[in-house]
């Protein structure tokens, strides 16, 4: 596959495609789907040139580098109702080490 396009911040999109916005995106909490434990929070969404979520740019304060983390959109279920997204498939919190740093400005990476 070659390299895919540049992803942007849901605020510089121009489409009006998305159901939710940043603004109350990042009021959503993030928990484990398994526990329900709260392990962090939104600061961003990232999307690509047709409008398609890619990655949330997650935060969580149990990591002492304090660093923002790209948190793939298919690990996802959003429950909209609860102002949530659960994180399917993780057994703990420690998982979100292993995710890559969000740095500006991020490009996809060949696979």
């Amino acid at each position: 596959m070659g390299i895919r396009p540049d992803l942007v911040k849901i605020e510089n999109h121009n489409g009006n495609s998305l159901i939710l916005s940043k603004k109350e995106m990042q009021c959503f909490s993030l928990h484990l789907e398994k526990t329900g434990e709260k392990i962090g929070s939104i600061t961003n969404i990232l999307i690509d040139h047709t409008g398609y979520v890619r990655y949330l740019v997650i935060h969580s304060g149990f990591l002492p580098w304090d660093k923002k983390r790209l948190l793939p959109i298919h690990h996802c279920q959003i429950e909209q109702r609860r102002e949530r997204v659960n994180i399917r498939g993780w057994e703990n919190k420690q998982k979100m080490i292993e995710l890559l740093e969000y740095k500006k400005p991020v490009l996809w990476r060949e696979f």
